[in-house]
């Protein structure tokens, strides 16, 4: 419709942008609420229309329960039951934070005699039933555990998961009807069944329901089975459905599921998980460190070795499957991160043929052609890919960068200005916009396209951080600071975010409030290397010595090869007069870089038995 409307009445000035789940923030629904009748009675309705007009089709059907994570997937937002007065709530909570307290402690049997009291007075609290359901497991009440875990997820208020009376709904509309085509997998039941306990988490789902690659494999069984079963007389004739199924590690090898994709999956689920309302989600600081280390074992696949390896198996992929379109996808994207964007065009191509709508595929090639100069091909395929849908604006956005890049300057400001005249509030192509116009000497303009994407930069934590990083990198150190903290609020217990309005705040010479954000970072993530060497650089700024020392001896112990921690506990010993520890780090330094001009200049001092209070090695906005 969105494009009809285009075409009709052309670009319009502000496009509706596909907020995600952060849309239904303030749209929270009690389990009991009467509405829920009316979506339950839709539901029901569609689902029978749907498998009304399957049949006329003559089409086989298969329905299925929806499976998704219990165990590992916290609610995202509770709510008291209606009419809970306010002295009721005060011992609730009472009962409810003791309750936190004991667990935190691992003394679960208290911790659960505790929720227990509080769910007396009320049990629609749908944190209340997941810690109940944690502490059950512990104690190892296995039925107890999943009966508290159901019900967190479905008096869950933002109700993004599937619930119990939905997938009974189905249950139903699949009861005895496979005499007339229509056949029942059970995901949800197979899950279960496939799960410690009888619960799904995390060995399955990345987070409330997006599948690992074992919880993929393990729906694609659930559902292949009963496909076969619906198969058309004259295919199953021919057959043999008897056959053992392709093994989870056959179909890896034929999907190309290298560690190089793993990590490409994994950076889309935590640029996900860093929106609200995962962000508010007990547990998140957690599970964010978790898929980090995840994401550190896999740092070799980056590697030259990493790439070539994956592309490997990605062409023998293709050798067994050579129409599968997103198989040339990711040869597109592995060939060009080889270097080789002869072979990344062909590639792209070939994608584009077996898929000729596919918007990401027209704007990948548009900027391989781009890289090569191939300017006026790449315009006419990115132009392509904004034709195919509003989210082209990235296209031409790339198109214009390209330009930019090959110092064809007027012609990028060109196509950020017809950017800007389709979406006017566009926060990356005012920045880039204003970036452009300031290396063309037009300041003053580009200080107000700064301002206007100051003035309109989103809620959303991707463009935030993307923003404070812009301003940060051009050493706009206050706006920086204020994009930063806006992002904080979407995301408080994000230890890189406090780090970087620290960073910033030091820039600009304000250490006590930077010593805020950086003891924040530390405490958030206690093995954040960064963050304890800021936190003591900004301490010793302030002449707190041997705070700044303590800092210095965390990061040197969580990373024993790191210059900077080095060289920044030698000046602060120094400035302790600590001169022989400190002349030691200093030759250490020196061992592995025989020039370093900070570790020169203190040896030289030390040596000569002379040191004058300096202050920290590094710029603490930059690194």
């Amino acid at each position: 419709m969105d494009s009809v409307m285009r075409r009709m009445h052309g670009s319009q000035s502000d496009e509706s942008v596909w907020g995600g789940m952060t849309l239904f923030l303030n749209q929270q629904v009690r389990a009991d609420d009467s509405r829920m009748n009316k979506v339950r009675q839709h539901f029901a309705q569609n689902l029978s229309d749907i498998i009304r007009v399957g049949q006329r089709s003559g089409a086989g059907i298969v329905l299925s329960t929806v499976a998704v994570n219990l165990k590992e997937c916290p609610p995202f937002a509770s709510l008291h039951r209606s009419g809970f007065s306010e002295s009721d709530k005060a011992q609730w909570e009472k009962f409810y934070q003791t309750g936190i307290a004991a667990q935190k402690d691992r003394r679960f049997q208290e911790a659960a005699t505790h929720f227990q009291e509080a769910a007396r007075l009320d049990d629609t609290f749908a944190e209340l039933r997941f810690r109940q359901g944690q502490c059950a497991l512990e104690l190892g009440d296995d039925a107890g555990a999943r009966n508290h875990f159901v019900a967190a997820r479905d008096l869950d208020t933002l109700r993004f998961r599937c619930d119990s009376e939905l997938n009974e709904l189905i249950r139903q509309a699949a009861t005895n009807r496979e005499s007339s085509g229509v056949y029942f997998a059970d995901a949800e039941r197979a899950f279960a069944d496939n799960s410690i306990a009888g619960l799904p988490g995390g060995e399955l789902f990345f987070e409330h329901v997006h599948f690992t690659p074992a919880g993929n494999y393990l729906l694609a069984r659930t559902l292949v089975e009963q496909v076969a079963h619906a198969l058309p007389q004259d295919v199953a004739a021919t057959a043999n459905t008897n056959q053992l199924w392709a093994s989870a590690a056959e179909c890896e090898r034929r999907l190309s599921l290298s560690e190089w994709s793993r990590i490409a999956g994994l950076n889309s689920i935590i640029a996900t998980l860093n929106d609200p309302p995962f962000t508010a989600q007990l547990g998140h600081e957690a599970q964010m460190r978790q898929l980090d280390a995840m994401l550190g074992k896999l740092s070799s696949a980056m590697q030259p070795a990493g790439v070539r390896a994956a592309l490997k198996s990605c062409e023998e992929a293709i050798q067994t499957s050579p129409e599968d379109a997103p198989l040339h996808t990711q040869l597109t994207a592995l060939r060009r991160a080889a270097g080789d964007l002869k072979g990344a065009e062909a590639a792209a191509r070939r994608e584009l043929e077996l898929l000729p709508n596919d918007q990401e595929g027209w704007s990948q090639l548009g900027s391989i052609l781009a890289q090569q100069n191939n300017l006026d091909e790449a315009a006419v395929a990115f132009k392509h890919a904004f034709r195919l849908g509003p989210q082209g604006i990235k296209s031409m956005l790339n198109f214009a960068g390209a330009l930019a890049g090959l110092g064809k300057t007027d012609a990028a400001l060109s196509e950020y200005q017809r950017v800007l005249t389709i979406k006017p509030h566009s926060v990356p192509a005012l920045s880039q916009t204003g970036q452009l116009v300031e290396k063309m000497g037009r300041k003053a303009e580009a200080e107000n396209y700064f301002h206007q994407a100051l003035t309109n930069r989103s809620q959303r934590l991707p463009e935030l951080t993307e923003l404070g990083g812009f301003f940060q990198n051009r050493g706009d150190f206050a706006r920086a600071v204020e994009v930063f903290k806006d992002a904080i609020k979407l995301n408080p217990s994000d230890a890189k975010l406090q780090l970087s309005v620290g960073r910033n705040l030091a820039s600009l010479a304000r250490f006590e409030d930077a010593a805020v954000f950086s003891a924040e970072a530390a405490r958030l993530s206690p093995e954040f290397v960064e963050a304890h060497l800021l936190h003591g650089i900004v301490l010793l700024r302030r002449g707190q010595a041997d705070g700044a020392r303590e800092q210095f001896e965390t990061a040197l112990r969580l990373r024993p090869d790191s210059m900077d921690a080095k060289l920044n506990l030698g000046v602060t010993l120094a400035q302790l007069r600590r001169n022989e520890e400190a002349l030691l780090l200093f030759e250490e330094v020196l061992k592995r870089s025989p020039t370093n001009a900070t570790a020169l200049k203190y040896a030289k001092m030390l040596r000569e038995g002379f040191v004058t209070p300096s202050t920290p090695t590094n710029n603490p906005a930059t690194r």
